[in-house]
């Protein structure tokens, strides 16, 4: 029962994660005149928590792999092109929200490989006729990837492109329009694209693979 109880608590922790960074970013962009860009890493472990430290120095802390790990997530917001970057284990305990799986990777410190997600909307974009295609797309993109066929690859590249840029003019809100309980429709993730074509094109010249043909289709990051 307690155990239960802790996974049901993790799956309630986890949306709420979710749910503060989609608030945090309507924020940012209705109080501020500039756009401000901000990069989000969530994750979900178990970790040591509470004062840490000794009486030179004492602070509430937190320590783990998995905390190490959001950090990192946090880091690749950037590399990604979408704003909030989430660990497996988050999606799993929040999947009612529009997520895409960015990539398979190792991060930098890590020695095990990690699926990551992007989060690109909420629970009604989710279950959106145009998301579910659009995501249906990016599943085919990621696996025409990682079974090395550039030519496919390279075009629904361009197919997801085109089609997450047009929805997001169309699903926008304006930022007189923001607000706290009604989170934007969509991120937009076309400069997702822009990296897939830059490394279906260093591919195609210097294959991942192995000498048997064989990718395990996991990217081996090179900084935080």
């Amino acid at each position: 029962v307690a155990a239960k109880e802790r996974l049901e608590k993790g799956d309630v922790e986890a949306e709420q994660e979710i749910k503060s960074a989609e608030e945090m970013l309507v924020l940012a962009e209705k109080e501020r005149e500039l756009t401000v860009k901000i990069g989000i890493g969530l994750n979900t472990d178990i970790c040591c928590v509470g004062n840490m430290g000794s009486d030179q120095r004492f602070d509430y802390s937190v320590l783990g792999d998995g905390v190490n790990l959001a950090s990192r997530l946090e880091g690749q917001s950037k590399t990604y092109g979408v704003p909030v970057v989430i660990g497996e284990d988050t999606q799993k305990q929040a999947a009612e929200y529009a997520c895409i799986e960015l990539d398979l990777i190792q991060v930098k410190g890590q020695t095990r490989p990690t699926r990551i997600y992007g989060l690109l909307g909420d629970k009604e974009t989710a279950l959106s006729p145009d998301f579910i295609a659009y995501k249906e797309l990016h599943d085919e993109l990621l696996l025409a990837y990682r079974t090395q066929k550039w030519d496919e690859a390279a075009a629904l590249s361009k197919e997801c492109r085109e089609l997450c840029a047009a929805w997001n003019n169309v699903t926008s809100i304006s930022k007189t329009e923001v607000a706290v309980d009604q989170p934007r429709r969509i991120e937009n993730a076309t400069g997702l694209y822009d990296l897939f074509d830059e490394r279906i094109a260093e591919y195609r010249v210097n294959s991942p693979a192995d000498n048997e043909g064989n990718w395990d289709g996991i990217y081996v990051a090179t900084t935080k």
